[in-house]
Formats: structure tokens, C-alpha cells, sequence
């Protein structure tokens, strides 16, 4: 096992500015998969070993051609990223090669590297479960293709047993390769407490129970999610950020409402503002606990740190304005860490993007008649606020992304208002 945590402890010093995974969980994760890597490996080669016992004049390497060597590299790219899946595809391509036979690892080496670079590069854009099955086929067809060289390099006879078996047992791979990650990625998933763009495609139906409890509970609040969901997959698409995971988390970061949802304007059709008969201590205290329930709900239904983070990390430690001020207002005497959320301040560019779009969405909905001129300025103005107040300070977006940012929820917003917009 020492072997395992030294080689995580390198790859998370190499990885670390590009990847937001806690210290020891990186290293758990690196040296679970390395583990299991090993394993298939070992378990592949030991039954190689017996078929060459008890059939000495078949080669022993054929049943090597059925090693799921891409295992730990398409665990990496779908649970960290890319480029943490190309070092630890290397440091199990190497252990791989070193497990087996000297005459061996020539062919090892070139076989598992070829299968975990392609698994890797393609599961870039295709991190979900089709992409799964599409790279098992195409895994399936390099192994013919160098199964095929291997041989021809080998013999001129290319049409024997050996060689037949050795092709299908090289197609199977693939296949083989994609069932063992589909049936252990929601244990990783679960284990990691991680949300995978798998994961996080599943949790974007908009038939998941806790969506369409939040629609038929809370509807006015299901459609601001919606809107601030496309604000947020827009803007993420701008600067190159996790457009799936703001635009999940979008739907979810105020889910803490379904508890009391008549306790919020988005809600109250209708019927009477409770909070008229509540004094604003009590009614800050109210809106403030929709953060601190809809974490609790999003660790029941177990919907992955990422969103999680969203959930809690979108209000940061912004002042609930409304009730302070009306606090002011009735002489109380108000102390404004009082009315401000607990936070954390938003911890990624994600986080921040969806904190920014709720606050658009629920600003710029009563605007009347706004030109685009008014609107990019109410927008941008809405931004600067939020980014003097320090919100922003912890989520690594810059001026230049910001702007970025207010462009592309002025377009998305354009498309919301047309019919009201004047454009001179």
C-alpha cells in the first residue's frame, strides 16, 4: 500500500492548481484506483499463468489481450479530469508492464497506454453514459487494429486459432471495460461523495423527485431556478467554466424552500406576506434557513458535493437587505452581521456565476420596458456590487471573466424580455 499513497501524494502535487479535490481525498482516490487497476491486472495475469499451464502450447499472453487496462484511466477523467487521468493512466500503464513477463511488457506497455490515452482524450467531451458504452467500441477497435500489428510483425500466417481468439478476446475488452465502469462508477460516486458529469446529467432531469416535489411545492421558486439555470450554463460557457454543473446546481440551490415556501415572494399568490405579522429578526432568520435546509436536503438525497457546495455557498455572506433595512426603519437598532448569511463566500467560478445569476434573475424580473443599453448597465451595476461586497473574493473570477459574464446574462436575458426590450 506505501506504493500506492507515494504515487498519489505525486500526482497531487503535480495536479493540484488545476484540480479543487481535498488533499487526502485526491490521495484515497488515486491510490483506490491504482489499486483496483492492479488488481484486474494480477487477476488477468494469474488466470494467463494457469491457461499456460494446463495448455502449454497456447500462448499464455492471448488471455493478457482482455485486461480492462483502461479501467483507471476512465475513472479518472469522469471522477477528477483530464489531466489527471493521463498521470495516473502512466503510472498504471508502467505498474502494468512491470507485473508481467519480461517478453511481455513491450506489448503490455503499448497496448494499455494506447487504450487508456484514446479512453482519456474521448471521455474529454463525452464525460456521460453514452460516452461510456461509445469509448468501450472504440477501445474495441484499436485492440483489433494492434492485435492485428502485433501478429503480422510476429507471422505471415495471420489466419490461425491463436490469432482469431486473440481478436476477440481484444474486442471483448472494450465491452468488458465499459460494464465494469458502469457497474462501479455510482459506488466511486458514492464513496467519493463525488458528482460526476454522469451523475450530474441524471440530477438535471427535470423528473427527479426533489425537482418536482419544488415545482408542485414551490412553483414561483422553480421557475426562478429554471431561468437562473440558463443564466448560469450560459456565463459558464463565456469563460470555459463547468456549464453542467451550474446549470445542475442552479436547479437545486434553492431547494431549502420547499420547507416554507409561502415565506418567499416568488410564492405568495395571492395570499397574505407572513412576514407582515413577523418581526425582521425573525423573518431574516427565516429566509436565511432556506440555505442551512436545502444543505440538509441535498445530503439526504445525496446529490454530491459539488452541488451541495452550490447550495450552500450562493447567498455567501450577503446581507439579507429587505428586512435589515426594515429593521432600521422600525428604529430597532440593527446589527448588520445579524441579517447577513452565514456563507462560506463562494469557493469556485461555479458557485459565484450561480450566487450572480440568482441575484440578476430576481432583480431584473420587475424591470419595465428596459432598453438593452439599461439593461447591460442594471446587470453590471448588480455585478459590482456583489463583487465590492468581497462575495467574489474566494471564487477565482476575474474582471475580465465578470465582464464576460454580464454579456452573457444580457443576451440570455434579451431572449427572456424581447417582447418588452427597446432597442433605441
Amino acid at each position: 500500500m506505501g506504493r500506492f499513497f507515494v504515487t498519489s501524494a505525486f500526482v497531487y502535487k503535480k495536479l493540484r492548481p488545476t484540480e479543487k479535490i481535498p488533499y487526502k481525498k485526491l490521495i484515497v482516490i488515486t491510490g483506490t484506483i491504482v489499486l483496483l487497476q492492479i488488481i484486474l491486472i494480477k487477476v488477468f495475469y494469474f488466470l494467463s499463468v494457469i491457461v499456460g499451464y494446463y495448455s502449454p502450447d497456447f500462448p499464455k499472453s492471448v488471455l493478457l489481450y482482455l485486461v480492462p487496462f483502461a479501467v483507471a484511466s476512465i475513472l479518472g477523467v469522469l471522477l477528477v479530469g483530464f489531466k489527471y487521468s493521463i498521470s495516473i493512466s502512466l503510472i498504471t500503464v508502467i505498474l502494468a508492464s512491470i507485473t508481467v513477463d519480461n517478453s511481455l511488457r513491450f506489448m503490455v506497455f503499448i497496448y494499455s497506454f494506447l487504450d487508456s490515452a484514446v479512453a482519456s482524450v474521448y471521455l474529454v467531451g463525452n464525460r456521460n453514459r453514452g460516452g461510456i458504452v461509445k469509448v468501450g467500441f472504440i477501445i474495441s477497435l484499436i485492440n483489433v487494429v494492434l492485435i492485428l500489428i502485433f501478429y503480422m510483425l510476429q507471422s505471415n500466417n495471420l489466419f490461425n486459432t491463436v490469432t482469431l481468439i486473440s481478436i476477440g478476446l481484444g474486442a471483448l475488452n472494450g465491452i468488458l471495460t465499459a460494464i465494469i465502469i458502469s457497474g462501479i462508477l455510482p459506488i466511486f460516486e458514492w464513496l467519493f461523495d463525488i458528482a460526476t458529469n454522469v451523475k450530474l446529467v441524471e440530477l438535471g432531469n427535470l423528473n427527479h423527485p426533489l425537482l418536482k416535489e419544488l415545482a408542485i411545492k414551490a412553483p414561483g421558486t422553480y421557475h426562478h431556478s429554471i431561468v437562473v439555470s440558463s443564466l448560469s450554463e450560459a456565463a459558464c460557457q463565456a469563460i470555459g467554466a463547468n456549464s453542467l454543473l451550474a446549470k445542475v446546481g442552479s436547479y437545486y440551490h434553492d431547494i431549502g424552500k420547499v420547507r416554507k415556501p409561502t415565506y418567499f415572494i416568488e410564492n405568495q399568490f395571492d395570499i397574505e406576506n407572513p412576514h407582515d405579522r413577523l418581526m425582521p429578526y425573525v423573518s431574516s432568520l427565516i429566509i436565511k434557513n432556506h440555505v442551512k435546509d436545502g444543505v440538509e436536503i441535498g445530503k439526504k438525497y445525496r446529490l454530491g458535493s459539488q452541488i451541495i457546495d452550490i447550495i450552500e455557498q450562493h447567498h455567501g455572506t450577503m446581507i439579507v437587505k429587505y428586512f435589515y433595512d426594515k429593521a432600521k426603519e422600525m428604529g430597532l437598532n440593527p446589527n448588520e452581521e445579524d441579517f447577513r448569511y452565514p456563507g462560506p463566500k463562494p469557493q469556485s467560478k461555479e458557485s459565484g456565476i450561480v450566487m450572480l445569476a440568482d441575484k440578476v434573475e430576481a432583480a431584473t424580473k420587475n424591470l419595465n420596458e428596459p432598453t438593452v443599453t439599461h439593461l447591460k448597465n442594471y446587470v453590471k451595476n448588480l455585478t459590482n456590487e456583489i463583487f465590492l461586497d468581497g462575495q467574489l473574493d474566494e471564487s477565482d473570477l476575474s474582471l475580465r471573466e465578470l465582464n464576460l459574464i454580464v454579456d452573457s446574462f444580457v443576451n440570455v436575458l434579451i431572449g427572456i424580455f424581447h417582447h418588452r426590450i427597446k432597442y433605441k
